[in-house]
């Protein structure tokens, strides 16, 4: 079953486009912040650590592929939100806390509410110029 699921994620990630891919990575960030904080109520220590690392992967390669030359104040206020998230998973791994974690959740909610809001709007003016369906480049992100 595993393997079937892990064959399904794959696939879905190397046939996704860049905007795709930037929304999954939201999502998994979000998704593994939830674990993190989930095992720290647990007193799940390997289960925190394993989900802080993901998610700190994740927000890694979010502020690594930032173009800072496509438009220097957004990716200079994201880079930001980066280090912000990046320094509170280090502290909840080095606290056992969760309250930092509860800190970078809304910050990553409107983060994904955003960009994902971007997308549709990009998608919604591709279809309605009847043009050849686009596929949105996000470029502030990964250039």
């Amino acid at each position: 079953m595993t393997t079937g699921y892990h064959t399904y994620r794959q696939t879905q990630t190397n046939t996704a486009d860049r905007s795709e891919l930037l929304l999954m990575l939201y999502d998994g960030a979000l998704r593994f912040t939830r674990q993190a904080i989930a095992a720290i109520a647990a007193h799940n220590v390997p289960a925190k650590c394993e989900a802080i690392s993901r998610a700190v992967a994740i927000i890694t390669e979010l502020h690594a592929t930032l173009d800072h030359e496509i438009d220097a104040q957004l990716t200079d206020n994201l880079a930001a939100l980066y280090l912000f998230c990046l320094e509170s998973y280090t502290k909840a791994n080095a606290e056992g806390s969760a309250t930092p974690l509860e800190a970078i959740l809304p910050v990553l909610e409107t983060l994904r509410e955003g960009w994902g809001e971007a997308v549709r709007q990009v998608r919604a003016q591709g279809r309605s110029s009847q043009a050849e369906p686009t596929r949105l480049t996000l470029s502030v992100v990964a250039g």
